[in-house]
């Protein structure tokens, strides 16, 4: 809470919120008075009240009547569906942008009381390719209430799934074909979205066995396991080189999945001398 006096008139204005950041607004106060303020907190276990030490303030001798400067108005991190709204003022003011697809008709709003010079909202739930216009406001401590020009942005197209491709192709061909020999995985992934980015992650796969593959990398594949013993026929088994992986077994396949930044996926999967799509 707040104690405060003038040397005649004593008061309090309390808040019982537990919170780390404190504000107390004092109001009816005289004009051109000086007050002594003394702030103090308590905890949730009962220890208090901490009491600050005595500072003075002299309230100003007219009414504040000038609504807040509205500065630096900007429009940031748009996607398809969200967009973030900045600004400053020159005098600590409450935050609010009014929205809406139609010019003039701006009947959605989201806004902060919190009182603050920089200012940050987050609009949520827009419609993908959409005009978007707004205006901003910002209300000081006294009531006065700043209304910002009409100003416009356009959200991103929606998001389509990643484009994919891979291949599994022979890295030195033979007589006898991409089936065995050396082969060189191949994948590539591409995406829509804004913010842009999509990661794919490629593996080889036999039978039970999968094996993480990096692009544009070689391995040996041999299409038969020569056990000695019958039961170890067409079992996959790998063994790890210095200068390549050997992958013995009945057949290969590269598996390649997608992610963009909407959480949209693809997958993209290749046999021994073939790509796709």
């Amino acid at each position: 809470g707040v104690s405060y006096n003038d040397g005649t008139v004593h008061d309090l204005v309390s808040d019982a919120a537990l919170v780390t950041r404190h504000v107390v607004t004092l109001s009816a106060l005289q004009p051109s008075t000086t007050y002594e303020l003394t702030v103090s907190s308590t905890d949730p276990a009962g220890n208090g009240p901490t009491l600050g030490s005595p500072i003075s303030v002299t309230t100003e001798a007219t009414p504040d009547v000038q609504p807040p400067a509205l500065n630096l108005i900007t429009v940031t991190d748009i996607t398809a569906t969200s967009a973030r709204v900045l600004w400053e003022t020159d005098e600590l003011a409450t935050s609010a942008v009014a929205y809406g697809p139609v010019s003039g008709v701006l009947d959605n709003n989201r806004g902060k009381a919190t009182l603050t010079t920089s200012h940050d909202i987050l609009l949520t739930g827009l419609e993908a390719g959409q005009t978007y216009y707004f205006t901003v406001l910002s209300t000081d401590i006294a009531a006065n209430t700043a209304i910002g020009g009409e100003l416009s942005f356009d959200t991103t197209a929606a998001c389509k799934p990643p484009q994919v491709t891979c291949s599994l192709d022979c890295a030195n061909p033979r007589r006898s074909g991409c089936r065995t020999g050396r082969l060189r995985a191949r994948f590539a992934a591409t995406s829509s979205c804004q913010p842009s980015g999509v990661v794919p992650q490629a593996q080889l796969r036999c039978g039970d066995l999968i094996i993480d593959v990096a692009e544009d990398e070689v391995v040996r594949f041999r299409p038969r396991w020569r056990g000695r013993r019958p039961r170890q026929r067409g079992r996959c088994r790998v063994r790890y080189r210095r200068r390549s992986t050997v992958i013995r077994g009945p057949s290969l396949t590269l598996e390649v999945h997608a992610t963009d930044s909407a959480g949209n996926t693809a997958t993209c999967s290749a046999s021994p001398g073939t790509s796709s799509p």
